[in-house]
């Protein structure tokens, strides 16, 4: 018998006003789609205009992946939360939603303990004392 881990989703919460009542839910990234995003987010030249259009489709193409559900609507009709229906959206909010995103998968574990002030790794052995 195999072992399948529990599938986690994630509710992506917005700071943006102009956001306000957009509810989406992201699955959370297996290795191949984790490491795809961020190597599309190391390869944007602060000197360049953006990245380039071939790079923008394979991130929103990563994230639609992901994507769970939304309330996202066009003229009253809800929009599949499929990569079609990212593709018919305005690139600001999927960059938003994208950058909310990262930020739930690049922030600290709230459950793990802080690092050590000389930046060293702090664990817990678990000591026996060694017999007589």
């Amino acid at each position: 018998m195999g072992f399948e881990p529990e599938e986690t989703l994630y509710r992506l919460t917005f700071e943006d006003p102009r956001l306000a009542g957009l509810e989406v839910m992201v699955r959370e990234p297996d290795l191949d789609q984790l490491l795809t995003m961020m190597g599309l987010a190391e390869s944007v030249d602060p000197q360049a205009k953006g990245m380039p259009p071939r790079q923008v489709l394979a991130l929103f193409e990563t994230f639609a992946g992901l994507l769970d559900s939304w309330n996202v609507t066009r003229k009253g009709v809800p929009v599949p939360a499929t990569y079609e229906g990212v593709k018919t959206q305005n690139p600001k909010l999927i960059m938003a939603i994208v950058k909310a995103l990262g930020e739930v998968f690049t922030a600290p574990d709230p459950t793990s303990a802080p690092p050590s002030a000389d930046g060293g790794i702090e664990a817990q052995i678990p000591m026996t004392p060694l017999p007589g």
